[in-house]
């Protein structure tokens, strides 16, 4: 049992979470699901996680409204809207590093 599937399993568990009253949206999903699980938040602590979604969420939908709008079309998790996803994750992870760094000092 390795300390980053212990940790991912944790960061799992926090990113399920989700509050009654504001279910996440299909798109919502496969963005959490996306970044958990394919590494994108080993780097952060666990307490940075569900900050960090909220943000790349928002960022999504400002700066590439095409995702939302390829995985509404066609219901499904396209090659381009796969590509969206990780250039806007990488994105916001740069900014949001910068801004934790930032807030620290």
């Amino acid at each position: 049992y390795s300390k980053s599937i212990g940790k991912r399993s944790t960061i799992g568990a926090s990113c399920s979470n989700q509050s009654q009253a504001a279910p996440l949206t299909v798109e919502e999903q496969i963005i959490t699901i996306y970044t958990g699980t394919n590494g994108y938040l080993d780097s952060l602590e666990i307490g940075q996680v569900r900050k960090f979604l909220v943000e790349l969420r928002t960022y999504l939908k400002t700066n590439k409204p095409q995702f939302q709008e390829i995985i509404s079309s066609t219901k499904t998790f396209t090659g381009e809207a796969e590509a969206l996803l990780k250039e806007a994750i990488q994105e916001q992870m740069e900014r949001f590093l910068l801004q934790e760094h930032v807030e620290k000092n």
